[in-house]
């Protein structure tokens, strides 16, 4: 009745585990940070440097006054195409071309 046990491992072992999960915690943060920088000025750079080449070609549409066109890229990473309305009115085709752009 009165028989303790014994603990099983020592101090030793609870050091160890702690440090260890502590430096792990430190490099998945450090390492958090440091590639979210390098990705970040890698996109602006390469955003900066690499002209997009695209086709546009203009369609008539059934509605007067209105042209359909149609850009395309020749990009092979990232190939694209959007088609987007235009008209007379210079103030919306600004307003299409400024929130394509974006």
């Amino acid at each position: 009745m009165g028989k303790l046990q014994k603990k099983r491992r020592g101090t030793w072992i609870d050091i160890f585990l702690v440090a260890a999960i502590l430096s792990l915690m430190a490099m998945i943060v450090i390492l958090a940070i440091h590639d979210s920088d390098v990705n970040f000025k890698e996109k602006e750079n390469r955003a900066e440097s690499v002209e997009i080449l695209s086709n546009k070609t203009k369609l008539e549409s059934p509605f007067p006054s209105i042209r359909i066109i149609s850009d395309t890229s020749n990009d092979e990473i990232a190939p694209f195409a959007i088609q987007y309305p235009q008209t007379d009115d210079e103030s919306f085709n600004h307003f299409i071309t400024k929130y394509i752009k974006a």
